[in-house]
């Protein structure tokens, strides 16, 4: 996005995103794996991902991080929207639960370090959306050319993890 100011006093603006959810998938389904709110937040050095199902999103009212970088979304079984910011940017990430017409709607915002703009100039903001498949090759292949901390592990590896990602590497390899 660029915006220009064709005014005579200076402008602050922040870049913002959202992603968000009407309803729930079946709850059948979410014990199986990981549906909820889904993020990766850290310093610029280090990044950890944080999960929460949406039955425990609704009993929170919100979540907040601030993260240079990263990365945050909403995940079902197979499908990932995920907000991407620069990564060397300062962000404020939200999750949060809001009820419209009796229908509970999941959001996860971004919102971007604050930027004044002078008079007669403009600035351009580039932010990312990834709505798509949880496919390995393909989280890896954004994960390497972003620079994105651990983009893969929106795939749900289960409590195994240390072993099913490993076999599963293994498998890809030869097949």
């Amino acid at each position: 996005d660029t915006v220009a100011n064709l005014g005579t006093q200076p402008i602050t603006i922040a870049p913002y995103s959202r992603v968000e959810r009407q309803g729930i998938p079946d709850k059948r389904r979410e014990m199986i794996s990981h549906e909820g709110a889904i993020g990766t937040f850290g310093d610029g050095k280090s990044y950890s991902t944080e999960q929460i199902k949406y039955k425990d999103w609704a009993k929170k009212t919100k979540v907040e991080e601030n993260s240079t970088g990263g990365w945050m979304g909403i995940t079902d079984k197979y499908w990932l929207a995920a907000l991407i910011p620069a990564q060397d940017e300062q962000v404020q990430a939200r999750f949060t639960v809001r009820q419209v017409g009796g229908v509970d709607i999941h959001e996860a915002n971004l919102l971007g370090a604050a930027h004044t703009i002078a008079p007669g100039k403009q600035i351009t903001e580039t932010q990312r959306l990834f709505a798509g498949v949880k496919r390995n090759e393909i989280l890896k292949q954004y994960e390497e050319q972003l620079a994105l901390p651990r983009f893969v592990y929106a795939i749900d590896w289960g409590i195994l993890w240390f072993l099913t990602r490993p076999i599963f590497q293994v498998l890809e390899f030869f097949f």
